[in-house]
């Protein structure tokens, strides 16, 4: 079977990155170093926008502490990125805080390092603070 969305260790993860397409792969491999740095590490692969699987991504991150949503967009007037904001509207009965993650600006690329360090950002927060900045960039010039 194929379906909309694969999970890569996500049953025991405390943080975990929800994103679409070839990012993926990457986050897999930062997900596994993560855990060797000792944070418990997931990713959830989304391979279709339409039809959006809201209530299965609900019920996959209901239990992890603090989920990064990776987009390769801004939305301006929308309060983060497009998959954010979708993921958003299904997680309302999960405790999971969603932090939004902008990335690939310009055509750049994304690393593993860059993914790992993602992780252990996630892993850093206080649970008890919102998720700050509307939007946290990855690998942009300033």
């Amino acid at each position: 079977s194929y379906s909309l969305m694969e999970r890569y260790r996500l049953d025991d993860a405390e943080v975990a990155i929800v994103a679409l397409g070839s990012t993926c792969g990457t986050a897999k491999v930062a997900a596994d170093q993560a855990r060797e740095r000792g944070v418990k590490a997931g990713v959830l692969k989304l391979r279709a926008f339409r039809p959006f699987p809201g209530e299965e991504i609900a019920a996959a991150i209901q239990h992890v502490h603090r989920v990064g949503v990776l987009d390769r967009s801004v939305s301006y007037g929308l309060r983060g990125g497009p998959l954010l904001n979708e993921v958003r509207s299904f997680a309302t009965d999960t405790r999971s805080p969603l932090v939004s993650y902008v990335y690939g600006l310009g055509g750049r690329d994304i690393t593993a390092s860059d993914l790992e360090r993602v992780f252990v950002e996630l892993a850093d927060m206080d649970p008890a603070d919102d998720s700050g900045d509307l939007y946290r960039y990855i690998g942009l010039r300033e």
